[in-house]
């Protein structure tokens, strides 16, 4: 597994400080550029990209590229988007408490970088955001949905992450939200996977260390975690936000066909790395590792991961639900569990595609008096009148059907209405559908 996975571009713990000096000399920048260029020479896990990097900064410098870049921040900034084009990890910041203790470290010379504990401010920060879980949830269907936006730490993040997988362990498909997180460790990454196989470690990714000079096989770990939930169908989300670590977890678990990917792809950052101090208060994010698919070689450098269903971000959670209600409805036989899923599936693919706009001429169709109810039509969108008097909107799950919108309701138990077409053109009658399996029949009037 990859040990440290981090999208160093998110890190907020990275910011520049309040004492940051107002200018910043070319002397200052000149060398800075050389101790950056000496350290990536050392590190980088492609060493034959570095002349084309050092080409790359060398030639903007003496283009006065950075001449107007008077501030750290903005120096910072300019020389990160010049190394971006060649690995998404790089990252260029001021930040003098990180460099002291990066320094204290040795973090300049040795080889294998130290993994600086977080600062009593960034952990209580930590435990505000809950270590990055920050939903557990049981959706309709009794789907698990976990929202994490930032893969911890274990040594810290263990006791939320633990909470979170007993949360969920009685559902039969879980939905793991990754379209927020933008990196974290790989021993979240391992606990993660780990938790969703059973007793036998199972081949996952590996990790070529350039800076170790090894090449590590990596597995999942029934250890880890006292919960297990090798049978639940998993779908894990991802977005263009999501990213390293973030990444591995839905590349690997992907590549072994543990879970689906549900969402739009992945940001493509796919090395490991860590912080080295450069002087004159400034620090640099170094990707020295990178993980693959053993069985066929391939990463998620630049390409990232890849949806097996693919759907816009806004979406993918509904794309998700109603991809986990059809498998399962695939497999029940409990005639309850079976209804229950039958009456999810129309709305989740309804919210999974967006909405759907009905013409006009079969809007009008429908308008009328029924039996105890009206339907009306106002400014292109159907209407239902029932007893209250009150107009309520109607949403169409399909050209036949709707759904009464009702904010009191949450949607899945919404009264539904089915028009039956008539041989005339007109609805001849409809039925209000009931999530218990209820049908109302209202015949049309004045016919």
């Amino acid at each position: 597994m990859i040990p440290a996975l981090v999208l160093a571009a998110t890190l907020a713990a990275a910011a520049t400080p309040a004492t940051a000096p107002a200018r910043i000399d070319a002397a200052t920048r000149r060398a800075i550029l050389t101790a950056l260029v000496r350290q990536m020479r050392a590190r980088y896990v492609y060493p034959d990209s570095v002349a084309a990097i050092a080409v790359r900064v060398e030639s903007r410098r003496r283009a006065g590229a950075y001449d107007t870049t008077a501030t750290p921040a903005a120096f910072g900034a300019a020389v990160t988007a010049d190394l971006r084009p060649y690995d998404l990890h790089f990252d260029l910041r001021y930040d003098t408490e990180r460099e002291r203790a990066l320094l204290a470290a040795g973090s300049d010379t040795i080889k294998v970088l130290s993994e600086l504990d977080p600062t009593p401010d960034s952990l209580a920060a930590m435990r505000r955001a809950n270590f990055g879980v920050r939903t557990a949830e049981i959706l309709p269907g009794n789907i698990g949905y976990l929202d994490v936006t930032f893969l911890h730490d274990l040594r810290f993040a263990r006791p939320s992450a633990e909470a979170a997988i007993d949360f969920v362990a009685n559902s039969p498909a879980v939905i793991l939200d990754l379209r927020r997180a933008p990196g974290g460790y790989g021993t979240m990454v391992q606990f993660l996977a780990s938790a969703f196989f059973g007793a036998d470690s199972v081949e996952l990714l590996t990790t070529i260390d350039r800076a170790q000079g090894t090449v590590k096989r990596g597995w999942s770990n029934p250890a880890l975690s006292s919960r297990h939930l090798p049978d639940a169908d998993l779908y894990i989300l991802t977005s263009g936000s999501t990213g390293s670590a973030a990444e591995a977890l839905a590349f690997e678990l992907q590549a072994v066909g543990r879970a689906k990917v549900v969402g739009e792809r992945s940001a493509g950052a796919a090395h490991a790395g860590g912080w080295v101090p450069l002087g004159h208060g400034f620090v640099v994010f170094i990707p020295n590792a990178r993980g693959f698919d053993p069985r066929t070689g391939r990463d998620w450098e630049r390409v990232g991961v890849q949806p097996d269903v693919a759907a816009p971000a806004g979406r993918a959670r509904e794309a998700a639900q109603a991809e986990a209600v059809r498998r399962l409805l695939a497999r029940v036989t409990d005639p309850r569990q079976t209804r229950e899923l039958k009456w999810l599936q129309p709305l989740l693919d309804r919210q999974a595609a967006g909405t759907l706009s009905v013409a006009r001429s079969v809007l009008d169709r429908y308008a009328g008096p029924y039996e105890r109810c009206t339907i009306q039509v106002d400014q292109d969108q159907l209407q239902f009148v029932g007893a209250s008097g009150v107009p309520q909107r109607l949403i169409a799950l399909s050209d036949d059907t709707f759904q009464i919108d009702d904010e009191r309701i949450p949607p899945h138990e919404q009264v539904r209405i089915h028009f039956v077409a008539g041989a005339d053109g007109p609805a001849s009658s409809l039925e209000l559908l009931v999530r218990d399996g209820r049908v109302l029949p209202r015949a049309r009037l004045g016919r």
